[in-house]
Order: structure tokens, then sequence, then C-alpha cells
């Protein structure tokens, strides 16, 4: 299989800074500023009285790789490589106040969307409240101010050690319906990991619908299976890069994969990655949870990156597309 891109060999950094915050002795709230961050998800908003546009990502702070930061962000650019936080103030939802040294528990995995019909945004994540970890929403008009909607139905932490993670969500116009994709690891290693497909018609109530088959690479005679995934819909397929590795939590070798399905759930995959790490620099260490955009015969990518000296960045890398006039889900009428 042809990927429908070509990325350019030219990877950089994006410029980044964001305001943190974590609760320290006494509950107190501490405060930093941190370039650190991961797992990005990303919306081009174009202004229909004028055609202008902008970028929007959620992401969240992860200083020092400890998980009491990690709580879910936004920030703003006008080309895609130079990002503010301008008028939000971050996190848009505040840590949990019994979060341990490296372990949490946190707020991670960010996912914005943006509901057509009501031009409201939805910003998803991973929630631990009361012992229990669901999936949450948050609800935005303009991207700065948010209401919490509440938790979803859709359990994080199940039994015999099972996990969901990295939500992806793809939001259908045309129907009114939402489909989202979780990565399911079994921790006791009996089970690969496979990927849940749900649907809801409001965002808040899911019910699973199928698994996505066949998501797996063998790649320099390893087999390598999906940790953190990002699904959009392109013209009339779904297009997934998905984060992959040995099955090992977040383990490197880590690199990312291209996949391409006409239903979300019988997928095809190309054996050789589409992006590894780089010999030296921000990206040395591995490739994490990514999110792109394609935009007529421009695709552009964002990915978390690891440095082999443990230090969490997000690069930006674009292409061509193959196919002209193309549009992904994620560019978005405001």
């Amino acid at each position: 299989m042809q990927i429908p891109f070509i990325l350019t060999n030219n990877r950089s950094k994006v410029h980044l800074q964001l305001h943190a915050m974590r609760y320290g002795f006494l509950k107190r709230p501490i405060r930093i500023i941190t370039e650190e961050v991961v797992h990005p998800s990303v919306l081009k908003v174009v202004q229909r009285n004028n055609g202008s546009s902008h970028y929007v990502m959620a992401v969240t702070p992860y200083p020092s790789l400890d998980a009491r930061w990690e709580n879910p962000s936004i920030v703003f650019s006008s080309d895609g490589t130079q990002w503010y936080e301008d008028k939000v103030s971050n996190p848009v939802f505040p840590p949990p106040k019994d979060a341990v040294v490296t372990r949490g528990p946190h707020n991670c995995d960010p996912e914005i969307v943006f509901h057509q019909r009501s031009k409201r945004a939805l910003l998803y994540f991973i929630n631990w409240e009361d012992g229990r970890a669901l999936l949450r929403v948050l609800m935005s008009k303009d991207f700065i101010t948010w209401l919490d909607l509440g938790p979803t139905n859709i359990e994080t932490i199940l039994p015999n050690k099972e996990i969901r993670a990295s939500p992806s969500i793809v939001y259908l116009e045309n129907e009114d319906k939402f489909i989202l994709f979780i990565v399911r690891d079994d921790l006791n290693m009996k089970s690969m990991r496979r990927i849940e497909v749900f649907t809801s018609n409001d965002g808040l109530s899911w019910h699973k619908s199928g698994e996505a088959s066949n998501v797996v690479s063998t790649y320099e005679g390893s087999r390598f299976f999906p940790w953190h995934i990002s699904v959009r819909k392109v013209d009339e397929e779904y297009w997934m890069i998905a984060a992959m590795n040995h099955g090992n939590l977040g383990s490197p070798p880590m690199y990312l994969f291209f996949f391409r399905s006409y239903d979300g759930i019988q997928w095809e995959g190309y054996e050789h990655p589409l992006l590894v790490t780089s010999n030296s620099g921000f990206d040395d260490g591995k490739l994490y949870r990514s999110d792109f955009l394609v935009d007529n015969s421009e695709v552009h990518l964002w990915y978390s990156a690891m440095s082999r000296e443990n230090k969490f960045s997000i690069g930006y890398i674009s292409g061509k597309t193959r196919i002209q006039k193309s549009k992904s889900n994620n560019i978005v009428l405001y």
C-alpha cells in the first residue's frame, strides 16, 4: 500500500511555553512555566466572516516526567509552529489534589473536537476522581472559557489490570454522530492491545460498535502494536497515525505508523514507519502521540517527541498529499 502523502525531511521543534500547576504541601497550588509538553490534538479554525484562520491545540504539560503536572491545557497559533496561551487560564481543568510525584493520578490524553452544528468545542481527557478513571469532557464557545460537562460512561481503568488510553474522536457532521477510537491494553499481557470503537449521539453516552482490525505492523523483524493514536476523517476515508512499540506501555523503540480505512473497523497499514526517531536532538528518544491535519494538498503533522535525556516536546513536520483538494475533519468553520 502506498501512503497517500509524502513528508519532507524538515522536522522541527515547535515554540511553546505553557503555564502548569500542581498541588504541593498542604494542598497549596504550585505554578511554573514549562516547555515540556505532550499529547497534541489540533483544530484549524476558519472564521466564517472573513476566511481568516488560526490553530487551536490541546496539550498537557509534562515537566521532569512528573505526572502531577499533566492536566489539559489550550494553546493557539497563527502558523502551527509558534504557539501561545492568549487569554486562556491553563490548565483548563485542575489537577487532582491527591497526586503523588511521578505517578499521579493525573488528567491526561486530551482530545479536542468541534461540534459544528452547535458551534461548540469539546475537550475530552482521562480524568481521575474518587478512585475511578473516566473519560471526561469540557465544553467551550470560544476555546478560552471551559465548562465542565462531567464524566462520560467510558471507564479507563478496568478490572484485571486492563486500561483504556489515548481517545481519538471523529465528529460526523452529516450524521451528527461521534465516533470514539480508544486503545485497550492488558497489563497482564494475556492479550495484545486492541482498538475499541464506540459511537454516540451526544458525545456523553457511548455504545461499543466494534473493534478495529489489522492495526499492527512488523518492522525489522519485530511486531509493533498501537499505544497512542489519532484518527481523522479525510474525505471518504479514515486515516490513523499510531505511535507504536512492542507492547510494553510507553517504552521505546516507538515510531509513528500510518493506517487507512473506509469504515473505521477494517484497516490497512504500511509496514515501514511513517516517521522514526532522529539521530540526535529533541526527538531522538521516541515518538509518541501525534495529530495531523490535511488541507488541500498539504499535510501538517504535530507529534510528541522524547529526547534521550527524557525531555518531552512537540515536533512539527509537513508534507504533500498525492490526492488533490482533500481535507480532514479537524478543519472547522467558526
